[in-house]
């Protein structure tokens, strides 16, 4: 047992960062103590009881196919089977009545949408083809600059572009970088099934809790509802933490998988400025409104809306292949205009929106709505920010970053906050820096 203390690692935090470098770390053998002051894993990710609707998702959460390492986590905790995905990528989009298709062809993938997307004329269309040169060396502007310089159309932009912007990046294009737009751009319209999209079947926390018995195997715990007070730190290293209780747990090393200014306060004074330029990266805000219709109310499963203020409806119901009444899921990206207004505005101005791109919602009775704002919901990507965004070593040893701030070359998304769990466990396994793992195996 003492060596077993010796050697276990803990991990402060249990969003999807912390749980994927638990689960990364027990698989290696190493015993794990993942801590987490709420009561439910997945932080931001996290799903939670809404009287009426009972265990949703908070936030409404989308996959793409390319998001490879979220996949492989999702088989680490025996979960692959709680997403569907797409065949390939059939996103509809509708704008003044009309909905068309981005949809993608088994062998010539977008080829046939560029030349049938109906909200664009056909030379709009012909003038989406200047993306591709463009996409080889991208400069730090801003979305907007970059696009423009490209010379492409305000309709192709305003239609398809920021569509796909606000909810891959969650900001305008004048407020994301180039080099992100690109990135979503080409794992999105470019990469051949790689932009189809995957919906949770359960709500995720049940997910993300599967992650207890795997540490459990490895000799380690899963504590939530348990707050950390202090990174304890000896002689440069990172040796434990205390908890607000008091208890001191002492460890090989310790994954902090918290946002910097979360982080800050739990280090010593003098032992924190290598969190400042994270901390200096701006917040951007997601609204999410869920609505329960006595019946089916959404003309398809899922529909993202141009020039209206409904930004992208989801059907639950359907997309998790339940029958009954409709729970329709909205998510408003780049927040900024909605997340101070008060709910009850937030909540009709939506619906009437709702309404007229779905015009059963006029007619249906409504069982149960609710506002939910998340002013910290994401990074916001904007030009130069890679210079601000920490890898996961620090200056104090034994100590490594998670989450999704973390330079992982991926947006705020599962899948950036996933890689940088996996990351910085890695890290720690690593005999140089982190626990001996050859030890532990003895």
């Amino acid at each position: 047992m003492a060596k077993q203390v010796r050697r276990r690692v803990l991990v402060v935090g249990g969003g999807v960062a912390g749980v994927a470098a638990a689960a990364r770390l027990s698989r290696a053998g190493v015993p794990v103590v993942l801590l987490d002051r709420g009561r439910r894993l997945g932080g931001r990710a996290a799903s939670g009881e809404l009287p009426g609707l009972g265990e949703v998702d908070l936030g409404f959460h989308v996959l793409m196919r390319t998001c490879r390492a979220t996949q492989a986590l999702l088989r680490l905790l025996g979960a692959e089977g709680e997403v569907r995905f797409q065949p390939r990528i059939e996103v509809p989009i509708w704008h003044s009545g009309d909905v068309h298709w981005v949809r993608s062809h088994p062998f010539l993938h977008l080829v046939p949408f560029l030349f049938r997307f109906g909200h664009l004329s056909a030379r709009e269309r012909l003038a989406l083809w200047r993306l591709l040169p463009g996409l080889v060396r991208v400069p730090e502007v801003s979305a907007a600059d970059w696009l423009r310089d490209l010379r492409l159309p305000s309709r192709a932009v305003e239609l398809l572009l920021r569509p796909l912007l606000l909810a891959a990046l969650n900001g305008e294009p004048e407020e994301v970088s180039a080099r992100y737009a690109a990135l979503a751009i080409r794992r999105v319209l470019l990469a051949p099934r790689g932009g189809a999209l995957g919906f949770f079947r359960v709500p995720m926390s049940r997910i993300w809790e599967r992650v207890v018995p795997l540490v459990e195997s490895a000799g380690g715990e899963v504590r939530t509802g348990t707050a950390v007070e202090v990174i304890l730190v000896q002689r440069g290293r990172a040796v434990g933490v205390r908890l607000a209780g008091g208890e001191e747990l002492p460890g090989a090393a310790v994954v902090a998988a918290l946002p910097p200014a979360d982080l800050a306060p739990l280090l010593p004074g003098d032992g924190r400025g290598f969190l400042a330029p994270g901390g200096e990266i701006p917040w951007s805000p997601i609204v999410c409104l869920h609505f329960l219709f006595e019946r089916e109310v959404l003309p398809l499963p899922l529909v993202f809306a141009v020039g209206e203020p409904l930004q992208a409806a989801f059907s639950v119901t359907r997309l998790q292949g339940r029958e009954g009444p409709e729970h329709v899921a909205v998510v408003q990206s780049g927040a900024r205009d909605w997340v101070g207004r008060p709910l009850e505005e937030v909540k009709e101005e939506i619906l009437a929106s709702l309404a007229r791109v779905a015009p059963r919602v006029g007619s249906a009775r409504l069982l149960a709505a609710y506002v939910l704002r998340f002013p910290r919901a994401t990074f916001l990507p904007g030009p130069g920010v890679d210079g601000s965004r920490p890898g996961p070593l620090t200056p104090i040893r034994g100590l490594f970053l998670a989450g999704d701030f973390v330079d992982t070359g991926w947006p705020a998304t599962l899948e950036g906050a996933i890689r940088s769990g996996l990351s910085a466990a890695d890290a720690a396994l690593n005999p140089s820096l982190g626990v001996d793992r050859q030890s532990q195996q003895r």
